[in-house]
């Protein structure tokens, strides 16, 4: 099923389940089950026996693409309102938690993994935020502003220069390994704006993990 149009088949499926629970001719429960849990397997495709058996995280992170992870969450809380149509409300609240959780993991950082409650906020947004106070000067963040970039990097590499998270790997190396003083550090650093200062070395960087 191609992606630009998952959402729209989705929301077609929700509209038709809702007619049949709560139209004016509305019909037992029960027989809306087949059609949600149908649209359920179609979705997951060849990934639909194992998905039910994991957790969220780790079903989220199989399923990867964004927006196939809202349409589970939608058909699933599809499926919790006709759980509830049918008096069966054990079950109707642990699906519709299932849903909270696919719903929020579909709004996660595609490289931290990251979870925010709406898509109106990211990882770069609140950031920025942070410089903001990072270059305000005020206390605690100002003089905490070449840990807070090298942690950004180094958790959202995509957006940086080989050369910049290697030098983000060098300064967050000496400073949890080595337990090198933060102020002298950056200064350091610095000093030595394309090289590294001599003596300082570090383990190699590690390649970004998969989310």
């Amino acid at each position: 099923m191609q992606r630009d149009v998952v959402l729209r088949w989705i929301e077609q499926i929700v509209a038709t389940v809702r007619r049949m629970l709560l139209g004016p001719d509305a019909v037992d429960p029960a027989m809306a089950m087949p059609i949600i849990d149908e649209a359920i397997h179609q979705l997951l495709g060849p990934l639909a026996l194992l998905v039910p058996r994991l957790d969220v995280p780790s079903a989220a992170a199989l399923l990867r693409d964004p927006e196939r992870i809202l349409g589970l969450a939608r058909l699933l809380d599809l499926k919790a309102m006709a759980l509830t149509a049918d008096s069966r409300h054990d079950e109707a609240a642990e699906v519709a938690q299932r849903a909270r959780g696919f719903e929020l993991a579909a709004n996660a950082c595609p490289q931290c993994g990251a979870i925010y409650d709406s898509p109106a906020h990211s990882c770069a947004e609140r950031f920025q935020t942070l410089l903001a106070l990072d270059h305000s000067r005020q206390e605690p963040w100002g003089s905490r502003h070449g840990i807070v970039f090298c942690c950004y990097s180094l958790q959202h590499p995509k957006e940086q220069p080989d050369g910049v998270l290697d030098r983000a790997w060098l300064a967050l190396h000496r400073l949890v390994v080595e337990g090198d003083e933060p102020a002298r550090l950056f200064e350091g650093l610095r000093k030595h704006r394309d090289a590294r200062p001599p003596g300082w070395s570090a383990p190699p960087l590690p390649p970004p993990p998969a989310i």
